[in-house]
């Protein structure tokens, strides 16, 4: 289930937008991408705020998060501020927050057979603003939805929607269904 926060709630985009994304530093997230896609749409200045954690399984050094970084900032345009850290957030309210502070999220993992669901989308979710996806694979619970993806969407079309998108898998995936749908299978095995 979705853990939600009282605090961390919708806000409407500030005069600068800002758009967002982390994980473990691998060129499949595809970070370079996200400031591709921001490049072509603005002219304007624009903040892209990207966590890029080293990870055990990845490469404990960081130096594979610090070439993604560098490839990001090569690239980036000049009236796109690039804010890219490199430290692990430690927990899901964090993360939350961190993405909260975004007006939009974008998650844009290249399609890798066999591999199964993204938790990255759960937290894009928690954190109350609108998103953007791939077409991945690991997204595939999500991203059946046109509105959802990146190559087919535009930024600023997507802020303004707002979380209407998304509404549906905050209700699906929320705490209260979850125990809903628990009770249902003990009724049945039990009752």
């Amino acid at each position: 289930p979705l853990i939600f926060y009282d605090d961390i709630q919708y806000s409407p985009p500030g005069e600068v937008l800002k758009i967002g994304s982390f994980g473990f530093g691998q060129w499949t997230k595809n970070f370079p991408r996200i400031v591709e896609l921001v490049n072509a749409q603005f002219d304007e200045p624009v903040e892209a705020n990207i966590n890029i954690s080293y990870g055990a399984y990845v490469d404990m050094t960081g130096g594979l998060a610090h070439q993604i970084a560098n490839k990001c900032r090569e690239i980036a345009k000049p009236n796109v501020k690039l804010n890219i850290t490199h430290d692990f957030i430690p927990d899901r309210y964090s993360l939350a927050k961190f993405l909260n502070n975004n007006d939009l999220n974008m998650f844009l993992y290249a399609t890798q057979p066999g591999r199964g669901i993204s938790s990255c989308v759960d937290s894009g979710l928690t954190a109350m603003k609108p998103m953007l996806l791939s077409d991945s694979n690991m997204y595939r619970t999500m991203n059946w939805k046109r509105e959802l993806l990146a190559e087919s969407n535009s930024i600023r079309e997507t802020i303004a929607r707002g979380l209407e998108p998304t509404n549906e898998f905050r209700e699906r995936w929320s705490n209260a269904n979850y125990i809903s749908d628990f009770e249902t299978v003990l009724d049945k095995t039990y009752g």
